[in-house]
């Protein structure tokens, strides 16, 4: 399987364990938060769309805290207009617009991901840098 399309799996997997992850659909278990401990780079960096930056441990704790606090009907996360933007060697950069509907407001983010080949993953790659800015509104006709 290609790079690109690995990529593409592991952002659509990744995102949908959120949402199943964020509702309680799966158990808050060592097993099951292994999904998203085992694709992150020990230098893993998120830079969050307010500017925030987070490294990797930061994160695993804000996801791991965060098991069960959504309600399944009021949340969701989907993920579209993916593109790879370079694949070289070893690592590729793909981006991808992310929407989320939290207790009925809508936001959109568009992310660039940087990911390095790892084999031992689910998909074959792990995430190394993670860029979020908030989608512009569309503007008013």
């Amino acid at each position: 399987m290609s790079v690109r399309r690995r990529c593409r799996n592991e952002i659509e997997q990744l995102h949908q364990f959120f949402t199943d992850w964020f509702t309680g659909v799966v158990r808050d278990s060592d097993a099951n938060f292994a999904r998203v401990a085992g694709v992150l780079a020990d230098d893993f960096v998120l830079v969050s769309p307010d500017g925030r930056v987070y490294d990797r441990a930061s994160i695993l704790s804000v996801i791991r805290r965060g098991h069960g606090r959504r309600a399944p009907d009021a949340f969701l996360i989907s993920v579209d207009s993916f593109d790879v933007r370079c694949a070289d060697g070893a690592l590729c950069v793909a981006t991808y617009r992310e929407r989320q509907r939290i207790e009925g407001d809508d936001t959109c983010r568009i992310s660039t991901a940087v990911f390095r080949e790892r084999p031992l993953t689910p998909n074959g790659v792990q995430w190394v840098h993670l860029h979020e800015t908030w989608e512009a509104p569309a503007e008013a006709e």
